[in-house]
């Protein structure tokens, strides 16, 4: 049940569409562990969808935790509309994704992470945190870099966009007393 906006004067991308409040049945999802034994771990998360009869998300993440040091690669395919406030979008990618955690005491913890679209043949983010634990609270320092990249624009399919390079960074504080957020781990990426 899609619609176009007559109202809305932006040029729409090629994929954008106006949607209604959607009802019924969207996806099937599955959530997997298979942990055979305390330092290795498999996790898949799928999702899909029946009405176009196709895998909108599958997620296939492996750990290997040696002590103080924990190594993970996955792979993380999307094909699916992203939706914001009642406009919607595809996302159709391909992604491998690694990195490591060191956490050699309770009080200090590291890490770095890289992620690679193999649908685009780009390096998509490269980055890592700090963190520092104290009794009751943790503090992160979280550091990500973009590589420049050229990109079909957004609003005219026939032209292509350059896009710079660019650094993020955030700071984080939670209580450690609160229980750990399993869900959408693949979204933190390390």
């Amino acid at each position: 049940r899609h619609r176009a906006n007559k109202n809305d004067k932006r040029p729409p991308h090629k994929y954008a569409k106006y949607v209604d409040e959607e009802t019924g049945l969207r996806v099937l999802g599955l959530s997997s562990s298979f942990i055979p034994c305390d330092a290795f771990a498999i996790d898949v998360d799928a999702e899909y969808d029946p009405t176009l009869s196709r895998w909108a998300t599958f997620n296939v993440n492996t750990r290997l935790n040696l002590d103080s040091l924990t190594l993970y690669l996955g792979f993380l395919h999307r094909d699916h509309d992203l939706f914001s406030y009642y406009w919607t979008d595809m996302i159709d990618d391909q992604i491998i994704y690694g990195g490591l955690i060191n956490n050699p005491c309770d009080t200090i913890e590291w890490s770095a992470y890289w992620r690679y679209n193999t649908k685009l043949s780009r390096l998509e983010e490269v980055g890592g945190y700090v963190q520092y634990n104290i009794d009751c609270l943790s503090f992160r320092f979280n550091v990500g870099h973009i590589p420049a990249y050229t990109a079909e624009d957004y609003y005219n399919p026939n032209a292509n966009r350059r896009y710079d390079s660019d650094m993020r960074f955030s700071f984080g504080i939670w209580l450690r007393a609160l229980p750990p957020s399993r869900e959408q781990p693949w979204m933190d990426w390390g």
